[in-house]
């Protein structure tokens, strides 16, 4: 039954690039301050992933939301990419 399914793994990892006083690098994440989102994928069904749309959202304690959406190239079985 699930051989026909598409089947994602999917590993995200974030690093603030906030800096206090400019100079020293932060681990904490400041709203309104840079950050890095990576998202590493891997297609480990028994068919191949035909591509489409990543939608994820960023919440701040301040309940500000920010969402955004990133493209997802077509994926053979048992391949990773990262975004």
């Amino acid at each position: 039954m699930n051989e026909n399914k598409v089947r994602l793994m999917l590993n995200v990892t974030r690093k603030s690039k906030a800096k206090f006083l400019k100079l020293f690098p932060l681990k904490s994440f400041i709203e309104g301050e840079e950050y890095e989102i990576s998202f590493r994928l891997e297609n480990i069904g028994e068919i191949d992933f035909p591509g489409g749309m990543l939608r994820f959202s960023t919440k701040w304690p301040s309940l500000q939301e920010v969402r955004q959406s990133t493209p997802i190239k077509p994926l053979k079985r048992e391949r990773i990419v990262t975004i």
